[in-house]
């Protein structure tokens, strides 16, 4: 059973990979033969050909028929009207060069468009499993709050009047630490911005985030050159610095030599221990980059937004873990609370009682969820700027189709002539109407592969935005699976638009 399946399959293949030559000699073969039984009969030669050609009809209009009833697919055949539609497009250059630069624009500023908008609202950390990554934050009902000096982005929900926060103190952070919650690891990290870096006369304002000393290797971060810092890197408050690829391309030009030089951080001198891969830019917001990463030990000493960073009252750090195999964010959430509550109360016991009519402080409720983007603080900033994009995308692409589908409508009236004397000579409705849905198909992905170009040249015009602290927008915009996955279907959506109705 098994061998006639496979022979039955084959077979199916061939037929289906069968060239226009060999169907058009197996229609030869069975006019010579029936024209070789007419001779038998005793008919001369030319009338028995002619009697044997009255007999099949019109060949092009039996091999159209064949084409049509063949399993799958005909290579041949699809070869041959993609070969057609370009010749059509390089007949007509002035009409092939509207269509496919119209498609160009649309689907590059689409393109680009999805580029911002996964980089800054789906694409998660460039890290080892960034799912099993847990990020800490605590929330308090309408009226509540904790009173708490805080350095980090308080959220407010309008419909429940909640608030939330993902500033801790140093006293949860260690509480934490020696807690056992089914996390691997449990760090900690805070933005630092105001940082002035200087070397050899050059200086530079760029952002940092000072890390407990198992960030890196919590996180699961692969290094380009070097090393993380490490947990003795901050208990011995060690002048170690980890650079961004993009600094170490734009200040040592990629040079190995970086490592062990020194930085003026702050006026801080820093030595260079690592430099992080090209498409990891931190556990900061969306849309920012760290540009050096400092040990928690020597925050104090750069700080200058905040002389009190770093006091077991202030309420600044950020906190994640990575998940023990089988350990759900549920079940650390459950673990950690109680500790990490313990630690909150320890922390407000340090600052002076509320004054006059200030709301008695109340402990906020801890939270745990998926750490696998990082801050995700800064994200619903973005959202309503990228959903005006969005719409905009759409509206172009809209009008681009639109455009396109009236060339080739006032193009196929003018072709009326060609279309008759296809279906005289044997082309069926199925034909013709595939003929004109690959001319849309090769308009459309001829504009694509033109519109990548110009999806670079939009991408920089996008990150111009302004990111969350001020910035202009740091984002890698890479060519992935994903951005190649939304380009195909953006490209095929587009040709089934604009080619179906003209055909």
């Amino acid at each position: 059973m098994i061998s006639r399946f496979w022979h039955g399959s084959r077979a199916r293949l061939r037929r289906a990979f069968r060239g226009e030559k060999e169907t058009a000699e197996e229609i030869r073969l069975h006019v010579e033969l029936l024209a070789e039984h007419h001779r038998a009969a005793g008919l001369p030669a030319d009338e028995a050909h002619r009697q044997a050609a009255l007999a099949f009809g019109n060949t092009a209009s039996l091999q159209e028929r064949l084409r049509d009833q063949r399993p799958g697919f005909s290579a041949e055949l699809w070869r041959r009207d993609f070969a057609h539609a370009f010749r059509f497009l390089l007949r007509n250059p002035g009409f092939g060069a509207v269509t496919v630069l119209s498609f160009a624009f649309a689907l590059g500023a689409n393109v680009a468009i999805f580029g911002l908008v996964d980089a800054l609202l789906f694409k998660a950390l460039a890290v080892r499993e960034p799912n099993r990554l847990a990020l800490f934050w605590w929330s308090s009902p309408k009226g509540a709050d904790p009173g708490a000096p805080t350095m980090g982005w308080r959220e407010s929900n309008d419909a429940t009047g909640e608030s939330s926060c993902t500033s801790f103190p140093n006293a949860t952070y260690e509480a934490l630490v020696k807690a056992d919650l089914g996390l691997t690891d449990v760090f900690a990290f805070a933005p630092m911005r105001d940082l002035i870096l200087q070397r050899r006369g050059e200086a530079e304002s760029v952002q940092g985030l000072t890390v407990s000393g198992n960030y890196f290797r919590g996180l699961g971060v692969d290094l380009q050159l070097g090393r993380g810092l490490s947990p003795e890197d901050d208990a011995n408050r060690t002048p170690a610095v980890v650079i961004s690829h993009a600094l170490w391309e734009r200040w040592f030009g990629r040079s190995p030599d970086a490592l062990g030089q020194s930085l003026l951080v702050n006026q801080v001198s820093l030595t260079i221990v690592g430099v992080t891969r090209r498409e990891f830019l931190g556990t900061v917001n969306a849309g920012e980059r760290a540009d050096v990463y400092v040990p928690l030990s020597v925050a104090g000493q750069l700080a200058t937004r905040f002389d009190g960073i770093g006091q077991r009252g202030i309420w600044w750090l950020r906190l994640m873990g990575r998940l023990a195999p089988g350990v759900t964010h549920e079940d650390v959430a459950a673990r950690a609370g109680p500790v990490a509550l313990r630690g909150m109360e320890e922390a407000l016991k340090l600052l002076p009682p509320p004054e006059g009519d200030a709301p008695v402080r109340a402990l906020p409720t801890f939270r745990a969820g998926s750490g696998a983007q990082g801050l995700g603080e800064a994200r619903r900033a973005h959202r309503t700027q990228l959903a005006i994009l969005a719409a905009l995308g759409v509206i172009v692409l809209g009008i681009a189709c639109t455009n396109v589908a009236n060339l080739l409508v006032a193009r196929g009236i003018a072709r009326q002539r060609e279309v008759a004397v296809k279906l005289a000579m044997g082309a069926t409705r199925g034909r013709v109407l595939r003929q004109f849905l690959v001319e849309a198909f090769v308009i459309a992905g001829s504009g694509a592969v033109l519109g990548l170009v110009f999806a670079a040249w939009f991408r920089h015009l996008l990150l111009l935005l302004r990111g969350g602290g001020g910035q202009a927008l740091a984002i890698e915009l890479s060519f992935d699976h994903r951005l190649a996955l939304f380009t195909v279907l953006i490209t095929t959506l587009c040709a089934l638009l604009a080619g179906a109705w003209p055909a």
